[in-house]
């Protein structure tokens, strides 16, 4: 049986984000994420919310850019995975556990936000993880191969697929 670990969250980010510096080289920028849900009671036809707060973990180079451009508020739309961290506590000397969300992608405005923290889109010039730029020259195209034309058809009339 294959067991599945996936999580897909959309809120706002409780607290600018705190980075910590491995020894490894495998940095981590750590913040808490408020993600609400509402429906109407059936009974008082009122609409009522709850809130669920989460702890989010970002490894390695993206934590860069998760610390420098996320603050306190941001929309964030985030997927990753699950996580149990356990501990000893120091005072009671009790085993403490929670879950924690390790975040491999993220997306919100606020990673389009300058350096300097205005929150001018600067998608031209300072792509995220693997965001191109409306202005990136596109790729050159193959050339079609031998017997097939540019418009997908062979030359002798059929879809130059041979079978």
């Amino acid at each position: 049986m294959s067991h599945i670990n996936i999580v897909a969250l959309s809120g706002r980010a409780t607290r600018d984000p705190e980075y910590v510096e491995m020894n490894s080289g495998n940095n981590l920028a750590k913040f808490g994420l408020a993600v609400e849900r509402s429906w109407v009671n059936k009974t008082s036809s009122e609409r009522e919310t709850k809130t669920s707060f989460f702890d989010v973990n970002v490894w390695g180079p993206f934590a860069d850019v998760i610390f420098a451009k996320v603050r306190k508020g941001d929309s964030l739309t985030l997927s990753g995975s699950i996580e149990q961290e356990t501990w000893v506590d120091k005072e009671s000397g009790q085993n403490r556990s929670k879950h924690v969300v390790n975040a491999t992608q993220v997306d919100g405005e606020a990673l389009f936000r300058k350096a300097d923290g205005s929150d001018t889109p600067e998608r031209e010039d300072a792509p995220v993880q693997g965001a191109r730029p409306s202005n990136q020259a596109q790729l050159p195209v193959d050339p079609p191969p031998a017997g097939v034309s540019s418009q997908g058809a062979a030359p002798d009339g059929g879809d130059g697929i041979p079978f």
